[in-house]
């Protein structure tokens, strides 16, 4: 059966419909379109044009007239997508305190909910979108080829916006959120207009005891449109495209179990590996990394102590690939191991490999991937790996220039390499031009090259190896933009 190219998820208040429609729509490179930015933009251009948002007729002719459209992120600034007010990019416009003190009442009003329907029916059509509730199954979108109602009981619900609200340092009473959202639930429930409900032929999902990960893999499930893959058939990802995320890995892999444990292993690298083993002569770029969401950081390979460099400096939990060696190596060993190390067996199309690193970037997390797939002084060609996983999951990739790791591991007891120490540069994050389908060999080939030169440009010339004539750089698949 073919993928779903419109995904409609709703869902009441704190179901996780948004966070799991955005990984959705990262994984299969689709647009996320969270509705309320369109009843934002509409706030805006009422305050703009100084109409009181509290008069629902002007504000209901003027959603009328207006001309809206979202699209894919354009620029890599922490945007999940571009929002255009008459042609104009209001993406960051729309997140103004005077229009967060005014969008809940615009949106309520009846006028510009039936203009902003249209709107979003609009971009539905054009497909490859996963658009986010509470009545696109039912009303916006209800011939989507997949809808799903994420819910979960009451309490989970209250449980995890108190959780969210901590996190930000805000007030969070328990008694007070739960009340709220039993409100809530009410209101949407028995509203008039487009009440809040499952759509008769959608798929009804209970995330009370589902980690986000289990609902992001279920839901992609739904939308490739067949069971869960039996790991059979064709390890060549550039004829075969691997299901998402593997069975069983949303049991295995927990993004909140792991991030808590992998805050905890970077201290112990900071205060314990490192003093003994690793030299951070200095670290530049980190602004390049983005905040959130799924990124590859590809780097050069020169010694064993590279990717762990790394994950003691970056401000985000990471998840590096390594060779499936690494986990026997002496006295080291256990440190893939704590970390959950994605082994590759070398020398074949690894798919175990490919899907799982593909989880963790529909996770929102951020992979370490040396294309090379072995320690070199110099560049060699790389694999194309690195161009599937990036193609496949629309994640943007970051190059990382190291330097100065030469000479590690060094024979205990010898303090650290006995060079100066690493220099660790991260340059301007970069995405692959949609294709609309699964690249072939050669333009995967094509592709990595392409990025490997972007790496190389970054490295002094006795690194650059078989990239070293940066005359033969192109572009043609990268969007640098």
């Amino acid at each position: 059966m073919a993928r779903a190219r419109t995904i409609a998820i709703d869902g009441p208040a704190a179901s996780g419909k948004s966070t799991v429609a955005l990984r959705v729509a990262k994984a299969l490179g689709y647009l996320f379109l969270d509705t309320g930015v369109m009843y934002r933009a509409v706030t805006l251009a009422a305050q703009q044009e100084g109409i009181d948002t509290a008069a629902e007729a002007p504000v209901a002719a003027l959603a009328g007239r207006l001309r809206i459209d979202v699209r894919p992120a354009s620029k890599i600034d922490g945007r999940l997508c571009d929002v255009f007010l008459g042609g104009k990019d209001v993406t960051w416009a729309i997140r103004a305190a005077q229009v967060d003190a005014a969008v809940s009442q615009v949106s309520m009003y009846s006028g510009v909910r039936q203009a902003m329907t249209g709107l979003q029916r609009e971009i539905g059509a054009r497909g490859d979108v996963v658009m986010a509730g509470r009545d696109i199954g039912t009303v916006v979108l209800p011939d989507a080829d997949l809808k799903v109602y994420l819910d979960a009981s009451l309490e989970e619900r209250a449980r995890r916006r108190a959780s969210e609200l901590a996190a930000r340092r805000q007030p969070a009473d328990f008694a007070a959120i739960l009340k709220g959202l039993e409100a809530r639930d009410r209101l949407d429930s028995t509203r008039e207009l487009a009440p809040l409900k499952p759509a008769a032929d959608g798929v009804v999902l209970d995330t009370t005891r589902l980690t986000v990960e289990g609902a992001v893999a279920e839901v992609l499930r739904l939308a490739e449109g067949a069971p869960e893959t039996s790991g059979q058939g064709s390890m060549d990802p550039s004829t075969t495209a691997p299901s998402l995320l593997p069975r069983g890995l949303s049991g295995s892999y927990d993004h909140g179990r792991m991030e808590a444990r992998r805050n905890a292993y970077r201290w112990i690298l900071r205060r314990m590996v490192f003093p003994l083993f690793v030299k951070i002569k200095r670290v530049d770029g980190l602004e390049h990394l983005p905040a959130q969401g799924p990124a590859i950081l590809m780097i050069n390979h020169i010694a064993f102590i590279d990717p762990v460099a790394l994950l003691g400096v970056l401000p985000r939990n990471v998840v590096p690939m390594a060779k499936a060696e690494a986990y026997d190596i002496p006295v080291l060993g256990w440190m893939p191991r704590m970390w959950q190390v994605i082994p590759v067996r070398r020398g074949e199309v690894d798919r175990e490999a490919l899907r799982r690193a593909l989880a963790v970037l529909a996770a929102g997390e951020v992979l370490i991937v040396a294309p090379e797939g072995t320690r070199s002084p110099a560049l060699i060609q790389a694999r194309e790996g690195i161009a599937y996983l990036a193609h496949r999951s629309s994640s943007p990739i970051v190059p990382v220039a190291i330097e100065g790791t030469e000479g590690f591991p060094a024979p205990w007891p010898a303090k650290a390499w006995r060079g100066a120490g690493a220099e660790i540069r991260l340059g301007t994050a970069f995405r692959f031009r949609p294709l609309g389908r699964t690249p072939d060999r050669a333009e995967l080939r094509l592709m990595t090259d392409e990025a490997m030169y972007v790496l190389a440009e970054m490295l002094p010339a006795h690194r650059r190896g078989h990239y070293h004539d940066l005359g033969r750089a192109t572009q043609h698949t990268l969007d640098c933009a």
